[in-house]
């Protein structure tokens, strides 16, 4: 066991293989301060110690994380802490280039009403990956100030969470609710994506 923070429930936790901190979300909520509450934080000790990252997050509580493995770079987006299931809610994204010590928003306006978002960076840490429940994928080169989609090739653009995986080349997996086109595996290796889920359950 860890000396965790106050106040989990916890939806995300990952580490820098590189420095070796560890960054953990804890669950969205109105309470802020002292752990508790939605929050991120950070560990340099392996869990034995932890220091909330939030200066700069205006009180909107952290959902999703990414993080380069080059550098301090860190890319995370916030729901609306007064209506965060609401399909109009803004979903801000915000971005560190110093482990989280202060925090800057870089859009507000391009995933609004969008709760399922997952976030990635590509290993040289240049490239932000956003998957989204309902309009695919889109990739910024500016740390989120931007956008462009890259849907080329995916049949369900339900997508649930992308991963880097051999020689580089980036996955990611699709929801079958609601959805003609069940669940699905696709992979990127160059300006497509390609079905990778044959032999897998259509579900």
């Amino acid at each position: 066991p860890t000396n965790g923070p106050k106040g989990g429930m916890y939806r995300d936790i990952s580490c820098n293989k590189i420095s070796g901190k560890t960054y953990l979300i804890s669950n969205w909520t109105l309470l802020k301060g002292n752990g508790l509450g939605g929050n991120i934080f950070i560990s340099s000790d392996g869990g034995a110690s932890w220091n909330e990252i939030d200066n700069g997050l205006s009180g909107n509580p952290p959902f999703g994380l990414a993080h380069s493995n080059s550098n301090g770079n860190l890319a995370l987006y916030t729901l609306d802490p007064l209506s965060p299931l609401s399909p109009s809610t803004i979903n801000r994204i915000y971005f560190s280039n110093n482990d989280g010590v202060v925090w800057s928003c870089m859009d507000s306006t391009t995933f609004v009403g969008n709760l399922s978002i997952v976030l990635k960076y590509n290993s040289t840490s240049d490239t932000l990956f956003a998957g989204q429940n309902s309009n695919g994928i889109r990739y910024s080169i500016d740390n989120g100030a931007s956008w462009q989609f890259m849907n080329s090739g995916l049949s369900n653009l339900k997508v649930l969470d992308l991963e880097y995986g051999f020689q580089g080349n980036l996955y990611c997996c699709t929801d079958s609710m609601n959805s003609a086109n069940g669940g699905k595996i696709f992979v990127k290796n160059g300006a497509n994506w390609t079905n990778t889920s044959i032999g897998l359950p259509n579900t």
